[in-house]
């Protein structure tokens, strides 16, 4: 190119219409309004961009994004760091929700489904002046105790498990409880919250037993009583087919991407990078001579890395070859 050629092309390639590769980070004044800063930008690109834009025939869009929310919630797919899904966390958040749910229904019915065995008891307490109130409590506390145990447990099995489950999934977890008890205080707090949840049916129904009929052996389950276990039974089986399904299907895609046909072998594949113009150059004979070698199948060029993104933009040269683009 000529130095006037030279310029423009730059010119063309460093303006805000052909320049799309990065992200201006700002840092706003204390109590500016963010979507009063972001509903500035169309008229601000209007103003410096629109007749080139409409020469260059598309349009751009300037957005704010707080930094916080970049890995999650850019939406953006080349980002200046890895991003992640929060639909994907939603739906392990969901997955996790209805295993605890179930698992809440479980010790519902088989709460109740013992209630036979505790009537006594239930019958004997009121006989001697228990009120409802205090057996609400105790039966509160109990599955609150079963809770607390779990909870306990669970953390001394996850502390097991964790680094077999990191070389399965390829990630790095660690929890290190001293700098992350906030996390520890949330799960515990779960805890209690699940011993509320499962013990709230069974601690109202067994509070229920009037000491006369149970004393007597008259105690016999109401109608709307078994009614509402035979249901918590359908919900709960309900609930576990649908996640079986849904794991299955996830485990058979995951089996299609690891095992579908990509078109290439890449493990039989070598890159060799031909970075300099002399390498460059000698591209044919050494294509020639890799052809003629017997363990060699086939030998071809790319101006990238296939299956790799290689974002490029002007490409500037030093020594004799500054004035090539």
């Amino acid at each position: 190119m000529k130095g006037g050629d030279i310029d423009q092309f730059i010119q063309q390639q460093t303006d805000m219409v052909g320049n799309n590769m990065f992200s201006t980070f700002l840092l706003v004044k204390a109590g500016t309004d963010p979507k009063r800063l972001e509903q500035k930008f169309p008229a601000f690109i209007n103003k410096h961009l629109g007749q080139d834009l409409k020469v260059a025939g598309f349009q751009k869009k300037q957005f704010l994004l707080a930094a916080r929310d970049m890995h999650l919630y850019a939406g953006v797919p080349n980002n200046i760091s890895p991003v992640g899904s929060v639909t994907y966390l939603y739906i392990l958040g969901s997955i996790a929700f209805f295993t605890l749910l179930i698992a809440c229904i479980n010790f519902m019915n088989l709460s109740t489904a013992r209630s036979s065995k505790r009537c006594v008891e239930v019958g004997i307490r009121k006989a001697l002046g228990a009120d409802r109130v205090s057996l609400i409590r105790q039966f509160m506390s109990e599955a609150i105790f079963l809770s607390v145990v779990a909870f306990l447990l669970s953390l001394a099995v996850t502390k097991i498990i964790l680094p077999v489950f990191s070389e399965i999934s390829g990630k790095h977890l660690t929890i290190d409880f001293s700098t992350q008890w906030w996390i520890l205080a949330c799960f515990f707090g779960l805890s209690i919250i699940t011993g509320l949840l499962a013990g709230s049916y069974p601690a109202l129904y067994l509070s229920s037993f009037q000491p006369v009929k149970v004393l007597k052996g008259r105690f016999v389950s109401s109608l709307s009583v078994i009614t509402l276990r035979k249901g918590l039974v359908i919900f709960q089986f309900s609930v576990s087919v649908i996640l079986i399904i849904a794991s299955v299907v996830i485990m058979n895609q995951m089996t299609y991407m690891r095992s579908a046909d990509l078109g290439f072998a890449k493990d039989q594949q070598i890159v060799i990078p031909l970075r300099s113009t002399s390498a460059k150059n000698s591209y044919a004979p050494l294509k020639s001579k890799l052809e003629n070698h017997p363990f060699v199948q086939n030998v071809g060029a790319s101006l990238y890395y296939p299956g790799i993104l290689n974002p490029s933009d002007v490409k500037l040269y030093r020594g004799e070859n500054r004035n090539r683009c």
